[in-house]
């Protein structure tokens, strides 16, 4: 058995640094296979705001880019399962399979990783992230 460690890293910068681990600093290995920082959510502050009090849009949002196809009102209110949406991103995206980090991400701090989600998906997008 080989010990877990994880760097904490209280940097914001949008381009946060990768850890000897593999993982994003100040994430707690919950990024594996990502390219954006669970916490970077700090780096947008309207994105910040929109999924911390309207986070069934952002949802809404990301899911509908997965799938290709265009939001409307009933994606937004009927929200889809965000740790659901990831596994199709990291699928459609030939991302690093992380079942359990991403169950920890969205679990602990679920507002920090829909955010994560949105500009993730515009960063494989090559799209600027949409909020509402």
């Amino acid at each position: 058995n080989t010990p877990v460690s994880f760097r904490v890293s209280l940097s914001t910068t949008p381009n946060d640094t990768m850890a000897d681990d593999g993982a994003k600093g100040g994430d707690f290995g919950l990024t594996v296979g990502l390219n954006t920082s669970l916490f970077g959510c700090f780096d947008d502050i309207t994105g910040c705001l929109v999924t911390t009090f309207l986070p069934c849009i952002p949802m809404a949002y990301a899911r509908c880019s997965i799938d290709e196809r265009d939001c409307n009102v009933c994606d937004c209110l009927c929200g889809p399962n965000p740790y659901q949406t990831r596994q199709s991103m990291r699928k459609k995206y030939d991302l690093e399979f992380s079942p359990t980090q991403d169950f920890l991400a969205h679990w602990c701090c679920g507002c920090c990783a829909v955010n994560q989600d949105v500009r993730e998906i515009a960063h494989l997008s090559q799209q600027p992230a949409k909020w509402m």
